[in-house]
């Protein structure tokens, strides 16, 4: 009986480790993925300062795609995969305008403000210049207001980080 299940045991460690592809962290263009980073926020972090990056499961049938872009556009900085020849489908997968549209771009809104990281110097690199800006003073305390017609957001600016945000329809 031992025999039977140290030989199950065995069989199931061997099937698992070798049976199935090895995910991997590659760079946008196919090439192995040579840093430190060991998990999504390491490498979130690796590859945009802050971490200002959007995790989009891409659904490929069989295998796992996982692509962390540019939070607010559509450049990838890395990909995690069971399945090399799936990194540009996993890529092209990924609709930005779908994403800002969606409440997904109100969670990583709220999550980076939350942080702090989310700045007026960031926004203008992936958003580009509000439609609207406009300031007002409460008790000597300047607040910059920029709006975002297309996706319908209103961002608020204390000393250059966003520390709240509204929808407008």
């Amino acid at each position: 009986m031992k025999k039977g299940v140290l030989l199950l045991i065995a069989i199931l460690f061997v099937s698992y480790t070798f049976g199935q592809n090895k995910i991997k962290t590659y760079l946008p263009d196919g090439t192995d993925y040579a840093g430190s980073g060991t998990t999504i926020n390491q490498l979130n972090k690796e590859f945009e300062e802050h971490g200002r990056v959007y995790t989009y499961d891409a659904d490929n049938g069989d295998s796992m795609s996982m692509v962390g872009f540019k939070l607010f556009t559509n450049e990838p900085l890395w990909v995690l995969t069971d399945d090399k020849s799936t990194i540009q489908k996993s890529i092209e997968s990924f609709n930005v305008d779908d994403f800002l549209y969606s409440y997904k771009c109100e969670m990583e809104i709220e999550k980076f403000i939350k942080k702090g990281t989310l700045s007026d110097i960031f926004i203008l690199e992936t958003l580009g210049q509000p439609d609207n800006k406009s300031k007002y003073f409460d008790e000597d305390i300047q607040i910059d207001l920029w709006t975002y017609r297309d996706i319908g957001t209103t961002l608020s600016f204390r000393n250059g980080i966003a520390k709240s945000y509204t929808k407008t329809e």
